[in-house]
């Protein structure tokens, strides 16, 4: 149920039609609003402007209470801003025969939203001081609330995240270092030999990012098919987003660039003589 004025308060386009307006009450016309996935899903490929609809428990003396189309709007997510948006039918808030208890207001300010709760509170109560005015809330505030439990949890997985991140690097780092100090010897006589500092430089960097590479190969895969577990944590973005399947991988590839860079200037620095004379 829904009054005039909402539609803009909220700032939901309108797309065809017209709005629902005051003078949509009791004796006329009985007419809705609805969304654009409910036009698309009730009436694929056609004009839903004029269509009729009966609403459940709207049945009067046995006969249907059938309502005409006359406005469609965008849609919106009334419950979280995760998944897609649902169909949504507006009814004139005075052309309801039900009762209830509870109204809720929405009101644009062009200024700080907080500065108008107490007046807002003081016009409901000079109407009716027998109301309970509760539950004022900015709409951001609104909003943030919502994802309280999705921020902590998205917060929790970055956590792990760049603590995996940190302690692969590291691994990398020390798997790379140990190998090339247990190959010493070899890489001393590579050297007397005449190997150019530069080509031992490149072999223990591709030694070292062979396995990143698989692993960054394994983990795409892995990610692609347990991706769609985090598909209720994300708002508008896709859960193969190309963006981060190419983002990440190349992040982590220059993570492992830089784990092997050292180890690999440490063997281009080795010197023949002393490493020969040191085993």
């Amino acid at each position: 149920m829904a009054g005039p004025g909402y539609f803009e308060s909220m700032q939901i386009p309108l797309l065809r039609g017209r709005l629902l307006e005051a003078g949509d009450r009791r004796g006329q016309e009985p007419v809705v609003v609805v969304s654009q996935a409910m036009a698309e899903s009730t009436w694929p490929g056609q004009e839903p402007l004029g269509k009729r609809l009966a609403l459940p428990g709207e049945t009067r003396d046995g006969q249907t209470h059938w309502r005409t189309v006359v406005g469609v709007v965008g849609d919106v997510r009334h419950g979280s801003l995760t998944g897609d948006a649902r169909g949504e039918i507006y009814k004139p808030f005075w052309q309801t025969r039900w009762n209830t208890s509870i109204m809720t207001f929405t009101i644009r300010t062009a200024g700080s939203p907080e500065s108008l709760a107490n007046p807002a509170r003081e016009i409901v109560l000079r109407a009716d001081p027998g109301q309970a005015v509760y539950d004022v809330m900015t709409m951001e505030d609104r909003v943030n609330r919502s994802l309280d439990a999705t921020q902590g949890l998205t917060w929790l997985l970055g956590v792990f995240g760049v603590s995996a991140l940190l302690l692969s690097s590291l691994g990398i780092f020390g798997v790379i270092s140990y190998a090339v100090s247990q190959r010493r010897h070899e890489m001393g006589i590579r050297v007397a030999l005449g190997a150019d500092r530069g080509a031992l430089s490149g072999m223990v960097i591709r030694q070292g990012l062979f396995p990143v590479g698989v692993g960054i190969l394994l983990g795409g895969t892995a990610a692609v098919f347990l991706v769609r577990t985090l598909a209720d944590l994300l708002y508008e973005v896709d859960p193969l987003d190309p963006a981060t399947f190419v983002t990440v991988p190349l992040l982590l590839l220059l993570v492992g660039l830089l784990a092997v860079y050292i180890p690999a200037r440490r063997a281009s620095a080795l010197e023949a003589v002393e490493t020969l004379r040191s085993d």
